[in-house]
Parts: structure tokens; sequence; C-alpha cells
């Protein structure tokens, strides 16, 4: 008799579960396709959440590494700028010793061609200490950071607070340019680590300590500066004497370059893989993440033609009651 009860209509109540449970699946899947993506709470994945969410973070960590890596890159090539116009400089210099050097020249012509020489190196002076990175010192000893450029490329595996070591840093030798009163320009040689004293136990050693401008050597327990800073070409002597000091230079700077080259192609070389990285990652998000269009269409044709079916079997249920009526003529 229970099929005939007005009290509880059981199959109305079922259509009515039924229809509940379609609304809540169209209105998901309408969520999904308005806003594109599978995960909008937490209810919808958890797990794949808390993954979706750590893939994110690591494609913003990746990009921002990315974009350190091309700070340092420019950072660089300012440097090799810089030194590329300091050699062009002293070859100009090489021209000028040489052509003093000539005993035939006259003093006139010796003050004529070392005032250029000293304007040169005035020049390469200001430069050393002007060329800066959005106000950063490239060569100045009194920069923030060391004889080395860090720059953090890692994410969000690494331990970002010890950026100095590891695989999540990259260290680019930049060595320093210094300008004292006494010997104006000269360049630390970055490899190092004794300072600007020759040791006291260096006799009949050659020590090179500085290369642009100034070598410190010990000859017989003599200590011997060699420097463009107290270089001229006044005499056809100390104009050949200035060739040394000049090719000294030359190959430090070179050597500097050589460095400052090398990290710029590690740095592009980073910049690819962190790009090719973040770009993968990014892929592996989006397939967590994001709603598959084509399954999230199937499913609203699905659920509202559900709807629509639960809508009309509810309606039959309830006019099943209705059927008790006739009992009564």
């Amino acid at each position: 008799m229970g099929s005939f009860s007005i009290l509880n209509n059981v199959s109305a109540i079922n259509g009515q579960h039924q229809l509940n449970i379609n609304n809540i699946n169209l209105n998901r899947t309408l969520q999904r396709m308005s806003s594109g993506m599978r995960i909008n709470t937490g209810a919808d994945d958890a797990a794949g959440l808390q993954i979706a969410d750590s893939l994110r973070a690591n494609v913003y960590a990746l990009n921002q590494a990315t974009r350190n890596a091309n700070d340092g890159l420019s950072f660089l090539q300012i440097a090799d700028g810089a030194l590329q116009e300091m050699t062009n400089m002293l070859t100009r210099m090489v021209t000028l010793a040489s052509q003093a050097a000539n005993e035939p020249i006259d003093a006139t012509g010796r003050r004529a061609l070392d005032n250029e020489f000293q304007q040169i190196q005035q020049e390469i002076a200001r430069l050393a200490v002007q060329a800066n990175f959005n106000g950063t010192q490239i060569f100045d000893e009194k920069r923030v950071f060391d004889k080395t450029l860090d720059l953090f490329v890692g994410d969000l595996s690494g331990h970002s607070n010890r950026i100095t070591e590891g695989i999540n840093s990259i260290s680019v030798a930049i060595g320093y340019i210094r300008v004292k009163a006494d010997a104006p320009v000269y360049i630390q040689d970055p490899s190092d680590t004794s300072g600007n004293t020759p040791a006291k136990d260096s006799v009949k050693t050659a020590l090179k300590v500085a290369g642009f401008g100034e070598t410190k050597i010990m000859k017989d327990g003599v200590e011997v500066h060699v420097s463009l800073g107290s270089t001229h070409l006044l005499t056809h002597s100390e104009a050949a004497k200035a060739l040394e000091s000049i090719r000294l230079s030359l190959n430090e700077i070179a050597d500097m370059r050589g460095a400052i080259g090398a990290g710029m192609n590690r740095l592009q070389a980073a910049t690819s893989v962190m790009q090719t990285q973040a770009r993968n990652t990014l892929a592996a998000e989006s397939a967590i993440r994001d709603a598959n269009m084509a399954e999230e269409i199937t499913n609203l044709t699905k659920f509202q033609i559900l709807a629509q079916t639960g809508i009309a079997a509810l309606a039959h249920a309830n006019a099943n009651s209705q059927i008790v009526l006739s009992l009564l003529q």
C-alpha cells in the first residue's frame, strides 16, 4: 500500500534527490567552463590542487630566475663594453708610446704625445669609476659585491637562502679596476687573493699582484713598481718602458673579458634551460588544473538533458498521488 501513500511520495523524493545531484553537477560544469579550470576549489581535487599550486609557484620562480639571469647578462654586457673601450684606448696608447719611443722625435713632439697619453689615462680612470648598472658600480672595489657577481637562478626545490653556492646560483668573475692617487688606474687580478703587497719571502721571485697599470715584483729583495700612473712619454726610454705596462694592461683586460664572456655564455645557456623548464612545468600544471573543454561541453549537454528529464519525472511522481482521489468516486 506504500505506493498509494499521500504522506510520503517516495517516487517524488527520489526524483528530487536525483534532480539535486544533476543540478550540482550542472553548476560544477558551468563553473569549469566559465573559469577554464577543472579545479576551482579544494573540493574538486585536493591532491591535484596541491600539486598544481606547487607547479605554478615553480613557474613563477623560474620566470623570475630568468629575469635575474637577463639582468646579470645586461650587467656583463655593460662591463664588456666598457672593457672594449678601454682596450681601444690602450691600443691608441700603444701607438703614442711607439711613436714617442722613436729617438728622432723632439721634446715638443713628445710633450704633445704625452699630453694625449695622459688624457687617455684619465679617461680610462673616469670610465672605471663611472661604469655602472642601474647605479651599481661595475669595476669599483667599493661595490656591494666582491670579485664575483652572484645571480640566483633557482626554483622552489633549491635552498633560496644559500645563493652563493650550489646549482641554484651562478658566479661570474668580474674583478676590480681601482683608481688611486699615485697610480690612477689598475686592475686587480681576479685570481689573486694575496692583496696588493707581495709576500716577504718572495725574494728574486716575480709576483704579479695587479695587471692594469701597476705590477709589483720582488727582485733581490727590493719591491719594484711598474705603473701607468707614473709612466710618461717625455723621453724615448720612458716611452719604451710604457709599452711593457700597456702590454700587461691589455693582457689583464683580455683575461677579464674572457671571464666575463664565459659568464655571458653560461647565463645565456641557463636562460634557455630555465625557459624550457618553465614551459614544461606550466604544461604539467595545465594538465592537472585546466578543464578539458570538450569533456565539459559533453557533460553540459548530458546534465541539461538529465535536469529536464528529472523535472518531468518529478512532475509525474507528484501526479501519481492524485490517483488516490479516484478511490473516492
